[in-house]
């Protein structure tokens, strides 16, 4: 059923028979919702795109957020970001305010860490050793190298203790869903959601990762979605993560990616940095 514009009705009684009915109204386009697909064959869609990104992606732009400081007060930030990542682990985050590091984040295959102006500290962790970060660090590097949705769905083994993925059907979305086990009793719990839009060309939209109880850690969303070159894998041009626990967020606005072939992963971009016990 189709409702009469507001003011259409008044329009016709004013101009009488000058007027042969309403003027004709400017319809949007709509979007069609794909049915669903097999679950298998969603993962084999989001796998592709992420398979054909073939080196190290550096994003450039500006990222504003806030953080609740230790007094509980809201704190805002609006600085230049530079991030770059290779899959699956490797990330480098560097947050600048007149060419000074303000927060770094990095990633390798084996360590993660953080490095905070404000304090001038650095925080050191292992991957798969969710305790070696302090939990007052509002973002987790290893949270975020996922947070991208850019890296492959593994379904033939347990990935970070996490099962292969069950799926959910909303009507906007496909929801694979990741089940772990909570670390006193070994009951299932709800770990990691990935949203896949079932608009085409069914991206990633929202990735979500919760902590042993199943409470949200890290709310990712993806939007702006952009071919890196004609014809080449979709990256998203804005990141939205939320940190409910520690009351922060930031938002990623990327003006630019771009391929680096030659950036491997015992480059300098993805180095443990000796403040974390390496030289």
């Amino acid at each position: 059923m189709h409702l009469r514009r507001p003011g259409c009705l008044v329009t016709v009684l004013i101009a009488g028979s000058l007027i042969g009915g309403c003027p004709p109204q400017r319809r949007e386009p709509v979007q069609s919702i794909a049915e669903p697909m097999p679950i298998w064959k969603a993962i084999f869609h989001f796998n592709n795109n992420a398979d054909r990104i073939r080196g190290t992606l550096r994003a450039t732009g500006y990222v504003d957020g806030y953080f609740a400081d230790n007094a509980g007060k809201r704190r805002t930030f609006h600085v230049d970001g530079v991030l770059f990542f290779l899959s699956p682990r490797y990330l480098r985050f560097d947050l600048k305010k007149l060419g000074e590091s303000q927060v770094l984040l990095g990633s390798n295959e084996m360590e993660y860490w953080v490095y905070t102006n404000d304090t001038d500290e650095w925080f050191c962790g292992r991957h798969g050793v969710p305790s070696d970060l302090p939990p007052d660090i509002p973002v987790r590097p290893d949270q975020l190298v996922d947070a991208l949705g850019l890296n492959p769905i593994e379904v033939d083994r347990e990935e970070d203790g996490l099962r292969p993925p069950v799926q959910r059907i909303t009507d906007a979305f496909q929801q694979l869903l990741f089940v772990g086990k909570d670390d006193v009793f070994g009951s299932r719990v709800l770990r990691k959601e990935l949203w896949i839009d079932r608009h085409p060309p069914h991206v990633i939209r929202r990735i979500i990762f919760r902590d042993h109880n199943g409470h949200i850690e890290m709310d990712s969303r993806l939007d702006d979605f952009r071919p890196l070159e004609p014809g080449g894998p979709l990256l998203p041009r804005v990141m939205t993560a939320e940190m409910p626990k520690s009351q922060a967020q930031l938002e990623f606005h990327i003006k630019k990616w771009k391929l680096f072939e030659q950036i491997t992963p015992e480059a300098i971009q993805f180095r443990t940095p000796r403040q974390c016990g390496q030289p």
